[in-house]
């Protein structure tokens, strides 16, 4: 009877002030709805409400009337990044409520915030500031370049720019501003509709930024200085380049990793321990590292890995059940033979047992004549 009694008081206009405030520290939902309802409630007891822990409540204020600058949508990005919620009750300036998420209120910066309801946006705003400290940064190490930073979002507004396009890694957007330039890479995000400007972005950093040999650098900047309209051409060109790359690395022979010339102590030591009821699998080539990565969904067929053991700074070795190769443990060793990890499928905890299993096998490994060439190429130039 007291909740309901409550209620009623909570949703009365006519309720005393000190009240509906006391009524705000209520753990029941329906009495904190009928505050949120009451056009009576006051701003400080509606900031009360809002620390409430249940999101429908949270929900509930931020879609009344008290909340103009924000939409119930935007909760759950609140929600985790531990906003108050409580600033946007009777607020009504938007640059004040800029200022207060991410420390500062440029008409540019208030813009591109309200520009999206759910305000999402505020990781592409951090990623900006990431990128404008990296990129042009004064004398000092770490501070902002916020001429160049605020000289970037007005562009951007000015010209249209959806906030989607935002949208990307830190190293597409660092990759983007060195080889286009600030204006540049504002053109690419501007001249296509916002899908079609992202996946541009992403081929420049996979086609050009990734390119060590500096060749396709130059051959991009050749191609844009002879085509004024490059902004709009730039998907086409960098979409043909890479299906040919691709199409490259497909007919490429793959290459044989450094540890394949371990694998005849690999077979002996399966024979050996067969009844022990674990098999060992040695990775010879980079298509079966990369399929040893698919089937255990980690990233030991990465690129990065699979160099390292073309190289032979490292050694792969894959321990299972009979017939069971997702159940195994994937075991990397140093050139020494130390293990460095060991992991199961999709990088969960591995079996000990399998690790001893590997252990023993790396021990036979080093006690054989072939694992001496892993010595000598790790003690060699």
């Amino acid at each position: 009877m007291n909740d309901a009694r409550d209620t009623i008081a909570a949703g009365n206009p006519a309720t005393e002030i000190w009240e509906l405030t006391a009524l705000a520290a209520s753990q029941d939902q329906p009495v904190l709805l009928a505050l949120i309802a009451n056009p009576s409630t006051p701003t400080e007891a509606l900031r009360i409400v809002a620390r409430s822990p249940r999101v429908g409540v949270r929900k509930a204020l931020l879609a009344s009337g008290r909340c103009p600058l924000v939409d119930c949508i935007a909760e759950d990005r609140l929600a985790y990044e531990g906003v108050d919620i409580g600033i946007f009750v009777d607020e009504r300036s938007r640059r004040s409520i800029c200022r207060q998420l991410i420390g500062t209120a440029h008409r540019a910066e208030t813009e591109l915030l309200f520009s999206d309801p759910s305000f999402r946006i505020l990781d592409c705003l951090r990623t900006l500031h990431s990128l404008f400290t990296i990129h042009g940064g004064k004398k000092r190490d770490r501070k902002l370049n916020r001429h160049d930073y605020l000289r970037f979002l007005t562009d951007f507004n000015a010209r249209g720019g959806d906030k989607d396009v935002l949208d990307l890694p830190f190293i597409t957007l660092l990759t983007g501003i060195r080889l286009l330039g600030q204006e540049g890479l504002v053109r690419v995000m501007t001249a296509d509709i916002p899908a079609r400007a992202v996946h541009s972005l992403r081929l420049l950093e996979a086609v050009v930024g990734r390119d060590e040999s500096n060749r396709e650098p130059q051959l991009f900047q050749r191609w844009a200085s002879r085509h004024t309209d490059w902004p709009q051409r730039i998907h086409d060109y960098l979409d043909r380049k890479y299906k040919r790359l691709a199409q490259k690395r497909r007919n490429r022979p793959p290459r044989a990793l450094f540890q394949a010339r371990l694998a005849e102590e690999i077979r002996q030591f399966n024979r050996d321990e067969g009844s022990r009821g674990a098999r060992i699998h040695l990775p010879r080539s980079e298509r079966e590292l990369e399929a040893l990565g698919a089937t255990m969904a980690n990233c030991v067929g990465s690129k990065h890995n699979i160099d390292d053991a073309v190289a032979g700074r490292h050694l792969i070795l894959h321990v299972h059940p009979p017939a069971a190769r997702r159940r195994g443990a994937t075991c990397q060793f140093s050139a020494g033979g130390e293990l460095l990890q060991a992991r199961g499928f999709a990088n969960e905890p591995a079996d000990p047992e399998l690790i001893a299993c590997a252990q023993r096998a790396m021990d036979r490994l080093r006690a054989s004549v072939a694992f001496s060439e892993f010595e000598d190429h790790r003690e060699g130039p």
